[in-house]
């Protein structure tokens, strides 16, 4: 009586044996060479066909994707490449068990779309498949699940894996608050330095996403990209007291400057009609220090510069831009 034979197939993914796999799990993959020890890829003169199949456990990774993508709007779909966004999800999740971390319950879509940028391509490497095709390697498969990765696979996988979730957690957070960067040193006893607030509309503080903060590359360097540094005589600034004044200005307010091409009156109007909608034209007056009130629209910088003449406190910063204005940040209207 003759034996019969069992069919034995390697995982796709994992690349553990599989007997008997069901018919409807087996693929086929194109084999076009082999190659050595070294690395050498030595072709085939004709193309040859490996069968693979899935193991329970990684259909259960091939279900969680193809639910995963169920649920994604088109946009995400599209965004992780169409007809390519199968296996694009499922290469991440690969990833993930490859690091040795759990897969995560749920995602949401703009989550699965940063895990697959993050995952995608060593989860594509880690899988048995890679070894075989197109290219074969001259290793067998693995006698236990992933055992065809050695420790630099798997630190690899561990190194995009942290990335990725240290970039999750800080989407998570709340806006982070960027203070200018430490007042400029003054380059010579006639330069002043101004800080705390822009120069301009006093601006306290910008806040950026803890993912843009993480993306700049920290809070240091994330101060010195939203915050941009400037020298300017003090007469541009309303006040003839000091030759030069060093500081910093928001973003609004340096497009502003960028966008005039210099310090001044016409800039400061603009960076003013840029933040509250209105013209220069009928409003109010400035509130000082002291409680002074001047007419015109003057820069916070202004105020700091005649607090430090007259040897009196610096005046604080605003939390809204141009709140030393009369009618700006109290409720009122400026008339």
């Amino acid at each position: 009586m003759t034996a019969v034979q069992t069919l034995v197939l390697a995982c796709r993914l994992c690349g553990q044996a599989v007997a008997d796999p069901d018919p409807r799990d087996v693929v086929e993959v194109a084999v076009t060479g082999v190659s050595d020890a070294e690395g050498h890829v030595h072709p085939h003169r004709m193309p040859s066909r490996e069968q693979l199949t899935t193991c329970g456990s990684c259909q259960d990774v091939v279900a969680l994707a193809d639910d995963i993508l169920s649920e994604l709007p088109p946009r995400a779909v599209a965004r992780l490449g169409g007809g390519a966004a199968r296996s694009r999800v499922l290469a991440a999740l690969v990833g993930v068990l490859v690091s040795g971390s759990r897969l995560p319950a749920s995602f949401v879509a703009e989550e699965v779309v940063g895990l697959a940028e993050a995952m995608a391509q060593v989860g594509g490497l880690a899988a048995w498949s890679h070894r075989v095709s197109p290219v074969r390697a001259t290793q067998r498969p693995p006698t236990r699940a992933w055992d065809h990765l050695d420790a630099d696979d798997r630190a690899a996988a561990r190194e995009h894996y942290g990335r990725w979730l240290h970039a999750r957690l800080a989407t998570q957070r709340g806006p982070v608050r960027l203070e200018p960067p430490p007042r400029p040193r003054a380059l010579s006893a006639a330069v002043v330095g101004v800080g705390l607030g822009c120069l301009f509309c006093g601006l306290a503080a910008v806040e950026w996403s803890a993912a843009r903060v993480e993306a700049e590359g920290g809070l240091r360097a994330a101060r010195l990209s939203a915050w941009t540094p400037r020298t300017v005589g003090g007469s541009s600034l309303g006040w003839r007291g000091t030759p030069m004044a060093a500081g910093w200005l928001c973003p609004e307010c340096s497009a502003a400057v960028e966008a005039v091409g210099s310090v001044g009156p016409t800039s400061v109007e603009r960076a003013w009609r840029t933040a509250t909608g209105q013209t220069v034209d009928g409003y109010a007056q400035s509130r000082m220090d002291d409680g002074d009130r001047t007419a015109g629209l003057v820069p916070w910088g202004r105020g700091v510069l005649r607090a430090l003449h007259r040897g009196k406190p610096v005046p604080p910063p605003n939390e809204v831009p141009w709140a030393h204005v009369e009618g700006v940040g109290d409720g009122q209207e400026a008339s």
